[in-house]
């Protein structure tokens, strides 16, 4: 019975310091990718303060590489997708069959969340080649970006090349 007890304490403790260094390192990583996107701001022309506001640095970010902030809202999408649960109770409701239901909103889930990444791949690519920077690269920035935006960010020789007056890249020079 003691024994018990004594194992219960010990993987509380074990429990609470892995969720500690768990949150330690997912804390220090967040403060890094900020780091990385305010040198990569600032690199832009852009003040680095920008890139600490959640929702307008995404704005700010994709004007200056050249997409547009309207993207922005399939971001939401998955967010809107919480009232697919009030529409399924609605219409097991009105009796419809649980299946179908069921897979419809699955499908639009599927979706939308490859919407999600789509335009994540989207706005890496866009990023790589607003810093001239190779198609090998670029692939980094895809699959590693953590990585990869700090190779930006800290890399002398990464220069933001869009000018003010060509903001916008076009599919030739893409």
């Amino acid at each position: 019975m003691a024994n018990e007890a004594m194992l219960e304490t010990i993987g509380s403790i074990t429990y609470i310091i892995v969720m500690m260094l768990y949150y330690a390192i997912y804390f220090g990583v967040t403060i890094f990718q900020y780091i990385c996107l305010w040198k990569i701001f600032v690199k832009a022309g852009q003040e680095g303060w920008k890139c600490l506001i959640p929702v307008y640095n995404g704005i700010v970010l994709f004007k200056f590489i050249g997409l547009s902030p309207y993207l922005l809202f399939i971001y939401l999408l998955p967010f809107l997708l919480v009232f697919g649960i009030f529409i399924i109770s609605f219409l097991l409701a009105m009796g419809a069959e649980v299946f179908y239901i069921i897979f419809f909103f699955m499908v639009i889930y599927f979706v939308v969340i490859l919407g999600v990444y789509a335009l994540n791949i989207v706005y890496m690519i866009y990023l790589g080649k607003a810093f001239n920077k190779s198609a090998a690269f670029i692939v980094g920035l895809v699959l590693i970006p953590i990585v990869f935006q700090a190779i930006l960010a800290f890399d002398k020789t990464s220069v933001y090349r869009l000018k003010k007056e060509e903001k916008e890249l076009t599919v030739e020079n893409v």
